[in-house]
């Protein structure tokens, strides 16, 4: 009895675990959404840059730091679509 005890104890500590790493996935996934919309709208000209940073709590330094490498990752992966 004290062996099945522990099995569902683990058990349940594997499934919480899981849980934790899948709603933390979930957030970055909705924050990086987020950005990308934010940086689509900067680089067509429809939203200032400085706001946009504004709205990530970033700088527009690093807004834009960021920006440069997720456009220049899209772009590889685009090109990899062909």
């Amino acid at each position: 009895a004290g062996e099945a005890s522990m099995c569902k104890a683990i058990e349940d500590m594997k499934k919480e675990q899981y849980e934790e790493g899948r709603r933390a996935g979930e957030e970055q996934g909705m924050e990086q959404g987020v950005f990308m919309t934010l940086a689509s709208l900067v680089k067509n000209g429809m939203l200032k840059l400085e706001d946009a940073a504004k709205q990530c709590n970033m700088s527009g330094e690093g807004f834009l730091e960021k920006m440069t490498l997720y456009v220049s990752e899209s772009t590889i992966t685009e090109q990899n679509k062909m």
